[in-house]
């Protein structure tokens, strides 16, 4: 299945949840994820699976200053 992962097509070999996705991009710090404009709450990352053409972003914290 297909999907736009933070812009780039990506193929997704195997039914998986938001929640492996989020921990194979080994994504440090904070972090928010929202899936065709929905925010999806971190309780419900792992109850949630990916369809084919979902847009997702994964969008980290920045700190700064």
């Amino acid at each position: 299945m297909n999907v736009r992962l933070n812009g780039k097509l990506i193929t997704v070999e195997k039914p998986i949840t938001l929640f492996d996705l989020v921990k194979s991009l080994d994504t440090k710090g904070p972090f928010a994820v929202e899936v065709n404009g929905t925010v999806i709450p971190k309780r419900q990352l792992e109850k949630t699976h990916i369809n084919d053409k979902d847009l997702i972003e994964v969008i980290t914290a920045v700190g700064g200053g």
